[in-house]
């Protein structure tokens, strides 16, 4: 479970104060809890409890959605993996076309940056 709970803290834009707050869950309870070493260690204490219901939640949502996606005809399912492949491109070619203006515009700099410093 302390696995999980730093996997899901390094998603970005995951705020622990508003997981704990779902979970209902004391922050001091969850302090210790991530503190203690071993498996078996902390499962009497209440993170343990909400984080083990909010992760079997999660598994299920999972699940229920690729039950969803099998049900689908063929036809969909390689439709909406080319819109996604599409947007990735798309992504991909604004980076690229930043990465080109930030390099423009160092090539252009007529001053050291030690002189800005």
């Amino acid at each position: 479970i302390r696995g999980k709970i730093r996997k899901l803290l390094e998603t970005p834009g995951f705020k622990i104060t508003h997981w704990l707050k779902e979970l209902k869950v004391n922050s001091n309870s969850y302090r210790r809890f991530m503190k203690l070493k071993g498996t078996w260690n902390g499962t009497q204490n209440g993170t343990y409890s909400a984080a083990y219901r909010y992760f079997m939640k999660q598994d299920k949502i999972k699940k229920k959605n690729k039950a969803k996606l099998k049900k689908k005809p063929i036809s969909e399912r390689k439709k909406e993996a080319e819109k996604k492949k599409k947007l990735k491109q798309q992504k991909q070619k604004e980076c690229e076309q930043i990465l080109k203006k930030i390099k423009k515009i160092k090539d252009n700099e007529d001053y050291d940056e030690s002189e800005a410093k």
